[in-house]
């Protein structure tokens, strides 16, 4: 019993954390490059301790699956987001949106693209529904937008996969590379992003 208890503690203790990024990245809006996981913390930049940031920009991230026939979910263990001010549920002060009515606001959106499907978005303190993508690409993109002033502690959550019918890999993707050794045509599909750091190499 407690080595099946210091074996969960362990696998807590090396779980990769990941940290919202409060800028983009050669003036763009992106965060940083994609995050290929299926296991993983994900916070605010301020961590599971801090608060996050003033005058985040509706910086994203962008996380996607590391193997075939899965796709990206988050679970929320806490959120604490500021919302707006309403009254009889008209929106009277607000920064990031004003439907849903916030100061600050997560976005999560639905595969690889700045601008994809909303899933969810909102502020507040209760904890936002579990989102599984159903993009062809398995990926879940997270947009934060914060005011100049007031922060609260953001939020933890877990990002796991599960298995889904989303088309298996090509030539393309970084599990299944074509070498490439000299010139010459080749026949391509990918439904993933496209372009990931984390293949690493270069033709």
């Amino acid at each position: 019993m407690k080595a099946a208890a210091f074996f969960l503690i362990g696998l807590l203790l090396w779980a990769q954390n990941y940290y919202h990024p409060t800028t983009g990245q050669q003036n763009t809006y992106s965060g940083g490059c994609q995050v290929h996981t299926c296991s993983g913390n994900y916070y605010d930049n301020g961590g599971p301790g801090g608060d996050y940031s003033n005058n985040i920009n509706w910086i994203y991230w962008t996380f996607c699956p590391n193997a075939d026939g899965q796709c990206l979910r988050v679970q929320f263990n806490s959120f604490n987001v500021e919302p707006g001010n309403s009254f009889l549920g008209i929106c009277l002060n607000s920064f990031c949106s004003s439907n849903p009515c916030c100061y600050d606001l997560l976005r999560i959106q639905n595969g690889p693209a700045q601008n994809g499907p909303i899933l969810w978005q909102g502020c507040g303190t209760g904890l936002p529904p579990t989102q599984t993508s159903t993009d062809a690409s398995g990926c879940l993109t997270f947009r934060f937008c914060s005011d100049g002033s007031i922060t609260r502690p953001g939020w933890a959550a877990t990002l796991s996969c599960v298995p889904c019918n989303r088309p298996s890999g090509s030539n393309s993707d970084c599990q299944q590379p074509t070498p490439v050794c000299n010139s010459g045509a080749i026949n391509d599909f990918s439904y993933g992003p496209g372009n990931s750091a984390q293949c690493g190499w270069k033709i």
